[in-house]
């Protein structure tokens, strides 16, 4: 039995929810998701589907959510109680993200996306530092007329050639921000009712390709499924692309190959279930408030407090 057949059946307008196994917030993400697939339905066509035909799919269980991302996702089934005491709770202290090794990741894509925009003359190479404002909030600049936090020094020109081609698309865009509600819509990135939330580095759409780079530093890592959201998310954002790219880009190691993932508009029905599938387990563990702590390899670097988690070392 394949994804729709679990969904429905019949076809077209007779189509009927097979649902003893979902609950009401999964079966109306699954049949928007179909309608959308398998009809072409627009938002609103699947929202006033959904209403006419489900009634009982709708309601307060469509309001009760917690916003996902590619690094949220990755905590919760790295460890539930981190997620929970990170994100709902807020009870972990919080991280430093201004500690060396986030900055210097941080300082790394303001020289990468200033290179990509529009018009922009920012070289591969040079320095980007750290200031702190009267806020105390750090951002990032090229030039500094007093104090600074820290000064990071990038060559990044083993990349020039692959840029240079990539500057002559007509749509090429840095640090563009992604986000769906639970029906798949495209909303802000504020609005409360957001479901997934996706950043992409750089995007570059030629016809009905699309090239999606990720800028990484520090150690090379192995693929991640993340490249696989990052598609999920432009094919659905951008319906007329059928073929994506998308691939990490090593910054920090000049001689490593990217790390890339091809999909095609036939995945994205596929990527959106299994993502879907998988971040229902967040929303039902803050409706059952069961978050358990979970052993493992990076506990030792948790922001919990010995006294909030057993599996912390003191």
């Amino acid at each position: 039995m394949d994804d729709n057949e679990e969904l429905y059946e019949g076809e077209g307008e007779d189509l009927e929810p097979i649902s003893s196994y979902m609950n009401k917030r999964t079966q109306y993400r699954k049949i928007s998701l179909y309608l959308k697939n398998q009809f072409n339905m627009k938002g609103p066509e699947v929202q006033e589907h959904i209403n006419q035909k489900f009634p009982d799919l709708t309601g307060e269980h469509m309001k009760k959510q917690i916003a996902w991302s590619w690094s949220r996702l990755d905590c919760f089934e790295q460890c539930p109680r981190k997620f929970q005491g990170t994100y709902v709770t807020k009870e972990f202290p919080s991280p430093d993200f201004d500690a060396p090794h986030f900055a210097k990741g941080k300082a790394a894509h303001f020289m990468m996306e200033e290179h990509f925009k529009a018009g922009s003359t920012t070289p591969l190479h040079g320095s980007v530092f750290s200031v702190r404002n009267a806020k105390g909030r750090i951002y990032y600049t090229f030039k500094v007329n007093g104090p600074y936090e820290d000064e990071f020094k990038f060559d990044f020109r083993f990349l020039t050639d692959f840029c240079n081609k990539i500057k002559k698309s007509k749509k090429v865009m840095p640090e563009l921000q992604v986000t769906f509600d639970v029906r798949m819509n495209e909303i802000s990135w504020f609005d409360k009712s957001a479901w997934c939330r996706v950043i992409l580095d750089l995007i570059i759409i030629i016809d009905d390709f699309a090239l999606i780079l990720d800028w990484k530093t520090g150690k090379v890592k192995r693929y991640s499924d993340q490249l696989k959201l990052f598609a999920g998310a432009v094919m659905t954002k951008y319906p007329q692309v059928k073929r994506v790219l998308s691939a990490y880009i090593w910054l920090d190691h000049p001689s490593q190959a990217p790390i890339y993932a091809e999909y095609t508009s036939n995945d994205k029905e596929d990527i959106w279930l299994e993502f879907g599938d998988r971040a229902e387990l967040i929303q039902l563990a803050n409706e059952s408030g069961n978050w358990p702590a979970k052993k493992n390899m990076f506990c030792k670097w948790c922001d919990a407090l010995p006294s909030m988690c057993e599996f912390k070392p003191l």
